[in-house]
């Protein structure tokens, strides 16, 4: 799950396709330096996600997933 929305924040951060390899270069440039901030909100809400899921299902009495 971690993968998938990290991926997707990721491609969506990078989504504005550069003309010139300039532009290129700056998109990457940019792109590491928000990796840190993407990677811990991302890792918060898969967390929160989890969280929120084993409480519903602890709360509906629904045995846990293998």
């Amino acid at each position: 799950m971690f993968g998938l929305f990290f991926g997707l924040e990721v491609l969506t951060a990078v989504i504005g396709v550069p003309i010139t390899l300039v532009e290129s270069v700056q998109a990457l440039a940019d792109s590491e330096t928000g990796l840190p901030g993407t990677i811990i909100q991302t890792l918060v809400f898969v967390w929160l996600f989890f969280t929120w899921e084993r409480r519903r299902d602890q709360k509906h009495n629904i045995p846990p997933r293998a």
